[in-house]
């Protein structure tokens, strides 16, 4: 079964996410900042993360940035969930190595079609 970590400091975003990426067949995982993904990420190496760019320990940005440049993780696949407008965030953070970007507040359907565009095929609805 393929993995995804959703991050983001407010409780019931990630809870939520987690139930919309989990009908597609992801067992998830829910980390409330950069240091507790990047220990995840150490750990399991998920197939894909869901990243929120507002932590309250680091931005979304630099944790994006860090695992695009790593050998080990540059290949996970990087989703940005973010409140921030698209036309404010768009370069940023496609040039992080975001591999899409979707903006809250987001659909189930948006959703479903990020996770097939980053690559991850669905496996389960």
């Amino acid at each position: 079964m393929p993995t995804a970590l959703i991050v983001d400091d407010e409780p019931q975003a990630s809870q939520l996410l987690a139930r919309v990426v989990a009908l597609r067949g992801y067992e998830t995982f829910t980390a409330p900042d950069a240091a507790s993904a990047r220990r995840f990420v150490s750990e399991h190496r998920p197939d894909l993360i869901l990243l929120d760019l507002m932590l309250p320990d680091e931005s979304g940005i630099d944790v994006c940035r860090s695992l695009k440049t790593e050998p080990a993780t540059r290949g996970i696949a990087v989703i940005i969930v973010t409140a921030r407008r698209l036309e404010q965030c768009r370069d940023e953070c496609l040039q992080a190595g975001a591999s899409l970007i979707v903006t809250k507040p987001y659909t189930p359907d948006q959703i479903f079609r990020a996770l097939e565009q980053a690559g991850q095929p669905p496996t389960g609805v």
